[in-house]
């Protein structure tokens, strides 16, 4: 009988201590994979990177099953980029290139000084007579990549403007402003309270919109332009309408034009 015990008890222990490892391996890794990983790791990283004097972290990723090298200087803060390593320690991503040479931690960077520049600007927009009344007023801003630009609004057929990441420089400050007007993309969605909904209004605030920009020199080069109507849903919304095209003077009726030709179809 307590032989009987001892079996069981034995057998319980070992069931969870399995169960214990199982749920660790799924979490944290297992010491074998991360061993394989800091090995190769530093192998791949001497040849290819070992000039840069990189500070390196090893970690394991439970959603995708990967195991990742962050990687990263003290003396270059915009020098930093990610090793992507399997289960048999094999690498399977190296984003030094997107990084780094395409220019995203730079462009993330002064993402961040832009976004902080034009809170301004759109604080004074909000208390221009045409906008002080509006309910909701909603905003957001960022600088686009050439990539993205190539990419998202090819099918509207006049993808110009933004920022070429590739010529842009590890941890040098930039112009913000003039770099607004070469790949800035602003976003405003509005509700009018007197319920107007037309694309002359739109014309209007666009209009507005470009004056007061213009007047704190804050450049952007596409614009997304929404109204709501009193239902709360868009009356109608336009993508990376050109600034160059702000001042025309059938103004209304390129909006008219952009929303029912947008390849981007919203809800109603």
């Amino acid at each position: 009988m307590k032989k009987t015990i001892k079996i069981i008890a034995n057998s319980v222990a070992i069931i969870l201590v399995s169960g214990i490892l199982f749920f660790a391996n799924a979490f944290v890794g297992n010491p074998i994979s991360k061993m394989l990983v800091k090995h190769n790791s530093e192998q791949y990283i001497s040849e290819n990177y070992g000039e840069l004097n990189l500070k390196k972290e090893i970690g394991y990723s439970f959603k995708d099953g990967r195991y990742y090298v962050k990687l990263s200087s003290d003396e270059i803060k915009d020098l930093h980029f990610t090793l992507y390593y399997n289960k048999m320690g094999k690498l399977v991503r190296d984003l030094y290139e997107n990084n780094i040479t395409e220019g995203w931690n730079v462009l993330d960077r002064i993402n961040e000084e832009y976004r902080n520049d034009t809170d301004i600007t759109f604080e004074k927009l909000k208390n221009s007579p045409l906008f002080s009344t509006c309910d909701p007023f909603h905003t957001s801003v960022y600088l686009a990549s050439k990539i993205e630009i190539n990419d998202r609004i090819s099918e509207i057929g006049y993808a110009n403007g933004g920022i070429d990441g590739r010529t842009l420089e590890l941890d040098k400050e930039y112009d913000i402003k003039k770099l607004g007007a070469m790949g800035g993309t602003i976003d405003v969605s509005v509700s009018f309270k007197d319920g107007n909904e037309s694309y002359e209004r739109g014309a209007e605030a666009l209009r507005e919109i470009k004056k007061v920009f213009d007047e704190e020199n804050m450049g952007f080069y596409y614009i997304h332009f929404a109204i709501y109507n009193t239902e709360g849903n868009y009356a109608y919304r336009i993508d990376f309408f050109p600034y160059s095209q702000i001042d025309s003077v059938d103004l209304a009726d390129k909006i008219k034009i952009a929303h029912e030709t947008n390849p981007n179809k919203y809800d109603k």
